[in-house]
């Protein structure tokens, strides 16, 4: 089980972050960031990889020892922690340079030092690491300057992303930062789980070479976080070309009951089916467009049959609207043309197709939810339309007559 969860998350990180730096170099050049962002991920999964308990059977073919196997991946673990020391001044709009290049150097030739003047050896049935002496105090000092730099590295870079997460405007970007700020607080808890490392160490001069259960659990977690973040950093563009077209694709379908109805009484005002688009990219705006323009269509044609307003119309502005439409449509039916009298004041066509989009949205909400049998009704409350006139055939005449009242 320790395996699976070590191995899933190095391949999950090494995968991840080799096929995004191969697409970057054919799309656009990629940032500083995602450089040590990559890296990041690289180094992660090569050291939960090299430290997973099967590993040393695997690379004991390759001559490579086993005390010399455990000093690879915990270098790599300190290179690690080093790049993400330099995301932080990247995020912090620091420039990479003085005390976290010195610090990272020194951390590693530490790393490295302290370890190989332990001398520990390899003893036990589970390859744990022994040593005796001085060499426990060098060991633990080991242990010490991984858990110390780590911990150091992850507050700044805590703190950097906080600050970053606070000025970032709402949306992918700070979802993406606030990822980052998960990952790093299991990053702090798979660190403080090395302690008991410190303290087993100076004990009995042992320590388990391999990573526990425990840890590799933390790093997949931690992984799966950090592979999160990118994703949603980097991908906010196509994130919000989706969101933008299920949002033109819901308002299209909340104009429907509204089409539907005037269509249906006036089919002159729809376009040939026959050079519909395709209903997809483009195409999709251009069908609300049209759509919106034939609704437009069906409020013109059906001015002459609009109710008369003898009062103010009471009530919110979209039921209003779709009353005196609904009205409208019934006047139509019956071929009654308005006589005389001011007709009811329809609200202003918005200045762009978005926004008309959305007050006629609301105006079909509010259309679908009178419901056919009580549209007349409404009408006569919301609207205050006066009795219906009495039956006259629509003629050009009595057209123009109606259109020159209304005007």
């Amino acid at each position: 089980m320790s395996d699976l969860a070590a191995y899933l998350a190095a391949a999950t990180l090494l995968t991840f972050s080799a096929y995004r730096l191969r697409t970057d170099r054919h799309g656009a050049p990629p940032y500083q960031l995602q450089h040590y962002g990559y890296g990041l991920m690289m180094c992660l999964g090569l050291a939960m990889a090299i430290l997973a308990p099967a590993t040393p059977g695997l690379l004991a073919d390759l001559g490579l020892s086993r005390v010399a196997e455990i000093l690879l991946g915990d270098s790599v673990r300190i290179m690690a922690v080093s790049i993400l020391m330099f995301m932080a001044y990247v995020v912090g709009r620091r420039p990479v340079r003085g005390l976290p290049v010195v610090a990272a150097v020194v951390a590693q030739l530490a790393d490295i030092g302290s370890f190989v003047a332990a001398r520990p050896v390899i003893g036990g049935p589970d390859d744990s690491l022994v040593t005796h002496g001085s060499g426990q105090w060098l060991l633990a000092g080991h242990d010490l300057i991984f858990a110390g730099y780590t911990g150091w590295a992850l507050a700044i870079a805590t703190a950097a992303f906080w600050r970053e997460a606070r000025r970032a405007d709402p949306g992918p970007v700070r979802t993406g930062i606030r990822l980052s700020l998960v990952a790093l607080a299991v990053g702090m808890v798979w660190t403080a789980w090395t302690v008991d490392d410190i303290v087993h160490v100076l004990r009995t001069g042992v320590q388990d070479g391999s990573e526990d259960l425990v840890s590799n659990a933390l790093g997949a977690l931690c992984a799966a976080f950090i592979v999160a973040a990118t994703l949603v950093a980097k991908w906010h563009t196509g994130y919000a070309v989706v969101r933008e077209r299920v949002h033109t694709y819901l308002v299209y379908r909340r104009l429907t009951p509204l089409w539907e109805a005037v269509r249906a009484e006036l089919p002159q005002i729809a376009l040939d089916d026959r050079h519909r688009l395709p209903f997809g990219g483009r195409s999709l705006d251009f069908a609300l467009y049209r759509r919106v323009i034939e609704i437009h269509d069906a409020r013109l044609a059906l001015r002459p049959y609009d109710p008369e307003r003898r009062a103010e119309a009471v009530g919110p502005e979209a039921h209003v609207e779709a009353a005196s439409i609904a009205a409208a449509l019934a006047n139509h039916r019956d071929g009654r043309v308005r006589a005389s009298g001011e007709p009811v004041r329809h609200a202003e066509a918005a200045k762009t197709v978005a926004a008309e989009a959305a007050w006629l949205a609301e105006v079909a909400n509010a259309f679908a939810r009178m419901g056919k049998s009580s549209r007349r009704a409404s009408t006569t409350q919301a609207v205050m339309a006066a009795p219906a006139a009495p039956a006259a055939p629509a003629t050009p005449a009595a057209l123009a007559h109606s259109g020159e009242d209304g005007s």
